[in-house]
């Protein structure tokens, strides 16, 4: 649960710490952009601490469920969310390498976040106690997949950005809330 409340607080942080920089219409990789101020604390608190806490999670969530799914495609989305920071763009070349493995992370972020959500909708619904979460978990992925033409249409592109960050952080936080609340069972009848 703490990943999505990292990510919000520290993206209102860092974009208040650059006055020009517009929610509205910039993308969120620009604050840790190649050559722009705070970028460097930016990829290590927004992008890397917050998908390695999601990798992390994948692995807590495994435990619980014992769902082979929930640790590769939870983990997958944590570890490539990470690689975000690892990877910054460059916001004036994005053919250059590294904007290139920037973008490559974050399509695989968004890739095994879409897959999960349906996936895990699936194998949670059989468990007792998850079906919310795994209806939850369905209409995330749903959703994203019919925003993802936000980017095509008069929408600001920092705003349908941002739709999409915050549908897979729901989702993050929809999957952290089952887990918090089954946490104390010791027995499943039912594993995926």
């Amino acid at each position: 649960m703490l990943a999505p409340a990292l990510f919000v607080g520290a993206i209102f942080l860092f974009a208040a710490l650059r006055p020009q920089y517009s929610h509205l219409t910039d993308a969120v990789s620009e604050l840790g952009a190649r050559g722009t101020r705070n970028a460097l604390a930016w990829n290590l608190v927004g992008f890397v601490a917050v998908g390695l806490l999601i990798a992390v999670f994948s692995w807590g969530l495994f435990r619980v469920t014992r769902s082979w799914a929930a640790l590769l495609f939870v983990g997958l989305s944590g570890v490539t969310f990470a690689g975000t920071g690892v990877f910054p763009a460059d916001m004036a070349d994005l053919a250059a390498p590294g904007s290139r493995m920037h973008i490559l992370v974050s399509l695989i972020c968004f890739g095994a976040f879409v897959l999960g959500a349906f996936i895990l909708g699936w194998r949670f619904f059989r468990l007792p106690g998850w079906r919310g979460v795994a209806i939850g978990s369905g209409i995330l992925g749903l959703l994203a997949l019919l925003t993802m033409p936000l980017r095509e249409t008069a929408v600001p592109s920092g705003m349908a950005q941002r739709v999409s960050f915050t549908l897979y952080l729901a989702w993050i936080w929809v999957l952290s809330l089952g887990l918090w609340r089954q946490s104390g069972r010791a027995e499943y009848t039912s594993r995926p």
